[in-house]
């Protein structure tokens, strides 16, 4: 779901509430964004 929309369904005032509550990372995203970085730089 878009931020902005989860936002607006949950009534936050800003979206940085909404980010800070709904958002988080795991390892496998952390793996995963890190390949995508060594692919640009291969």
């Amino acid at each position: 779901m878009a931020p902005r929309d989860a936002m607006e369904i949950l009534g936050h005032s800003r979206i940085s509430v909404t980010m800070e509550i709904y958002t988080h990372g795991d390892e496998e995203s952390r793996e995963s964004a890190i390949r995508k970085v060594n692919d640009l730089f291969e």
